[in-house]
């Protein structure tokens, strides 16, 4: 879903201008460091902060699920009990 759409042009050096609506919309002022997505058929830009949030809430996500050496430990133990 997005909430609004812009238009703008690549110009000298592959630079982009992006509209100050936009910009306002993501909280950008000069200097602010984005992160670019690029998909198959389009880019994603997004504010740093909240890209790195993203990444950690998913990194979190995963270090919830069962601990890999765990579950090799009780296998191992498994294993040990059958011989």
């Amino acid at each position: 879903m997005y909430f609004s759409t812009f238009t703008t042009q690549i110009i000298q050096g592959g630079r982009m201008v992006i509209p100050a609506k936009a910009r306002q919309t993501l909280g950008l002022t000069e200097g602010s460091r984005v992160t670019l997505e690029v998909y198959r058929d389009h880019i994603a830009i997004i504010p740093l902060d909240r890209s790195l949030a993203a990444h950690l809430a998913k990194a979190g996500k995963l270090l919830q699920g069962p601990s890999l050496a765990d579950e090799l430990m009780a296998e191992r133990r498994r294993e040990a009990e059958r011989e």
